[in-house]
């Protein structure tokens, strides 16, 4: 999923690498290495990307309202030091699907939610090998415009708005949606 950010007060991208680039690195050598390698760049996109799902989860939820937004934001900055400075590395989540897949009462389930949880079972199989591999859009931006593509990142600010603050999707929507 794309995300689409209210612009009028400030580029989330830049700014985040702004703000990386005052944090992450404590030397000058080590601030214009981390800059000649896109660090910066690399690094917003990811945070960005995932304060966005993280706000689409929210508005999935119903969770809209500006002071429980600022509350979620609130919260996210208590525990994302613990969550980052504890990040191990990446999963195979081929063990875990297939546990689930394996599990005796698989077969027990009536057949609407089998169905149903083997579909998602599947959806997940693919995302999680996808997200090793491919490119969110902004990452995929900045590697087209490597290659001297001309990104209109505009083209975003003008697409379908899928999910956004009220009235939220229902059931039906979001998996029609996601699906």
């Amino acid at each position: 999923m794309a995300h689409r950010f209210d612009r009028s007060r400030s580029d989330p991208y830049s700014r985040t690498a702004n703000v990386l680039a005052e944090h992450v690195f404590s030397s000058d050598t080590g601030i214009e290495a981390g800059g000649s390698e896109e660090l910066y760049d690399a690094l917003s996109n990811a945070v960005v990307t995932a304060l966005g799902d993280i706000a689409a989860t929210a508005f999935r939820n119903g969770l809209d309202d500006p002071h429980q937004l600022r509350g979620l934001a609130r919260a996210i900055a208590h525990v994302c030091e613990d969550v980052i400075v504890g990040y191990a590395g990446e999963v195979d989540p081929e063990q875990a699907i297939r546990l689930i897949e394996s599990d005796s009462r698989y077969e027990s389930l009536v057949p609407e939610n089998r169905d149903k949880l083997r579909r998602e079972i599947e959806k997940t199989r693919q995302l999680e090998l996808l997200i090793l591999h491919a490119r969110r859009l902004p990452d995929l931006f900045d590697f087209a415009g490597s290659l001297g593509l001309h990104v209109d990142e505009s083209a975003l600010e003008e697409g379908t708005l899928l999910v956004s603050t009220s009235p939220t999707p229902t059931a039906g929507t979001q998996t029609e949606s996601n699906g």
